[in-house]
């Protein structure tokens, strides 16, 4: 299974073995290969949600953007797949398993509260939250008109 960037992930398991100097992933390992990369797609799936309900069309495109996504992509599996190896009990990570952890909640947060500046990233067109529009983008018919007597 490959990664095809940005459609499926904004990162490869080449960046992640970057983090990861000491893990192997192989179809022989645990997790495997395959897991690995699923976890790349996970990660970059939950990325995506928190961009859309910003209001920003998914998947990002951007150059700088990217390479931006790319890191948080990476420490986000990279943290993931830490907690597999340690069955979900995250007080057995270690410093570097940990702090990635830290790092990417730290950038879904900034991402979702809008504060990570994406570049010139384009925003979708339907607004997002509470609105004056109904979704196909028109206003919805007054309840009360200049014209009306009371």
């Amino acid at each position: 299974m490959a990664i095809t960037v940005p459609t499926d992930a904004y990162c490869e398991l080449s960046d992640v073995r970057g983090l990861l100097p000491n893990r192997v992933f192989s179809s022989a390992t645990t997790p495997t290969e395959t897991a690995a990369e699923a976890t790349i797609k996970a990660v970059a799936d939950e990325m995506n949600a928190r961009i859309a309900g910003c209001g920003y069309g998914t998947p990002v495109t951007n150059t700088t953007a990217l390479r931006l996504l790319k890191r948080i992509n990476a420490r986000g599996a990279a943290y993931e797949i830490e907690c597999q190896i340690q069955n979900g009990r995250t007080d057995q990570l270690l410093g570097s398993g940990k702090e990635y952890g830290r790092q990417y909640e730290r950038d879904l947060k900034a991402i979702a509260a809008d504060e990570l500046k994406l570049g010139s990233l384009a925003q979708a067109t339907v607004p997002t939250g509470q609105s004056a529009f109904y979704p196909s983008g028109t206003a919805p018919a007054p309840r009360i008109t200049r014209d009306m007597e009371f």
